[in-house]
């Protein structure tokens, strides 16, 4: 399990769900956290929260409810954090607590309190909406260290003047001196691409989430086009994979 979330939300969605159901003579010491794209869910004292967050790959585990909210809130003011869980423990920020029943089977609850996203970087990055042209982010495309440009994607596709889709692709790549018999100068200029410009637009697909990242591209011509490169975080995978690059106007 792993996953991005507004600290906030978390310790918030923590402290409700901690308090004791009517129905009970005492307060359950365990909660649930479970990860299930796109929400993060807490369960515990027959209730069960959910906030958005970008969740990397799927799982469930029962830790120390007290311990994890104590914790939680020595991290102030740090507005986002990286949580990562896996048979024997979970770790956030510098600390790592003991966890219990880990799976990586996750069945989303039926009903659920909806908590809400209020960190910019967290509500952005799951909407449709384009950015207003000219307003400026610090959305920065995740784990953009580890992202995957693979060959068959530039040979294939991008550099393929024969590719039904992607032939207009091939022809505007090769107008700025990208060639397939040195495929791997597009491959490192969109790797580039993906980890130095912001992030625009991120939507849900049926495969993950994906991350439009708009820009100058360098090229070995030395003309510098602006383009869209388009990024997927497969289902279960914490690196993003390029998918598509093509042009846009200059802005």
């Amino acid at each position: 399990m792993k996953f991005t979330i507004e600290r906030a939300a978390l310790v918030k969605m923590l402290e409700v769900i901690g308090r004791k159901a009517p129905s009970q003579k005492w307060r359950d010491k365990e909660v649930r956290l479970s990860a299930f794209a796109p929400h993060v869910f807490v369960e515990a004292n027959a209730s069960t929260g959910g906030v958005e967050a970008l969740v990397f790959e799927d799982g469930t585990c029962l830790l120390s409810h007290k311990t994890f909210l104590k914790l939680l809130k020595t991290h102030f003011p740090k507005k986002n954090i990286i949580v990562e869980a896996d048979e024997h423990k979970i770790k956030f920020a510098s600390t790592t607590l003991p966890v219990v029943g880990y799976s990586r089977a996750v069945t989303p609850p039926g009903e659920f309190k909806v908590f809400p996203v209020t960190d910019d970087w967290l509500s952005q990055s799951r909407t449709e909406a384009t950015q207003t042209p000219g307003t400026k982010t610090s959305i920065k495309l995740p784990n953009a260290e580890k992202a995957i440009v693979e060959r068959e994607k530039i040979l294939g596709y991008l550099l393929n003047p024969h590719h039904r889709i992607g032939a207009s692709k091939a022809h505007f790549f090769t107008a700025f001196g990208f060639s397939a018999e040195k495929w791997e100068q597009l491959a490192k200029a969109l790797l580039v691409h993906g980890q130095t410009h912001e992030v625009k637009r991120v939507h849900e697909t049926n495969y993950g989430p994906r991350y439009e990242v708009e820009g100058i591209l360098k090229t070995p011509d030395g003309r510098e086009p602006f383009i869209r490169s388009v990024w997927q975080f497969d289902k279960g995978e914490v690196a993003p994979r390029l998918i598509t690059a093509y042009p846009l106007e200059a802005r």
